[in-house]
């Protein structure tokens, strides 16, 4: 809402609720009060002009019966759209606080609550150990882990896939070299 509107809700409701109730009933009263207005006999005397004049008083009585219809509905509709902007204030107020609890939470995490970027840093924490452990694993096993710096014999140093790459490729060249030396079953090549 804006800023120093001040509503009270229950006096919203009463205003409503008087409307349909006292307002409708002085409206009821003032209809009593009209039946008699309306049913008295003028211009019936006989004096010239008295029929023009009971013709211009059942105009004015009409007139004040459409008007008090007109009171009773417009009583009614008061009532209405007091029940109704209590209505909107009440859901505006309880909505506005909901998204406001909701944006506050959002920025001003109570405290061991799991956020985004705390769930984040969790999932990077735990990616960071297990590459650690796997690390330590493959140097048990006398191998190097997959993505650790190879340097190329032309002294290029590389990293991640293209590493592991170069690697697999450098242990395929050195497997299909033949073994210098003594040849099958320990004999040696004749030099002649």
């Amino acid at each position: 809402m804006a800023e120093g509107t001040d509503v009270t809700l229950d006096a919203v409701r009463e205003y409503a609720l008087s409307m349909r109730t006292d307002g409708m009933s002085a409206v009821g009263e003032a209809g009593k009060q009209i039946g008699p207005i309306a049913g008295a006999s003028v211009g019936l005397s006989g004096v010239p002009g008295s029929g023009a004049a009971q013709a211009h008083y059942r105009q004015l009585a009409q007139s004040l019966t459409l008007y008090m219809q007109d009171v009773a509905l417009n009583a009614q509709a008061l009532s209405n759209i007091a029940t109704i902007v209590a209505w909107n204030y009440q859901h505006g107020d309880t909505s506005q606080a909901a998204q406001m609890n909701s944006v506050n939470g959002a920025l001003y995490p109570p405290a061991g609550t799991s956020t985004l970027s705390s769930e984040l840093a969790a999932q990077q924490a735990a990616a960071e150990a297990e590459h650690r452990r796997l690390a330590q694993l493959y140097r048990r096993m006398g191998e190097e882990p997959p993505g650790s710096p190879y340097t190329t014999p032309a002294g290029v140093t590389l990293t991640g896939p293209a590493a592991d790459q170069a690697r697999a490729d450098a242990a395929a060249a050195a497997a299909e070299q033949p073994a210098g030396g003594a040849g099958p079953a320990g004999l040696t090549p004749s030099s002649g």
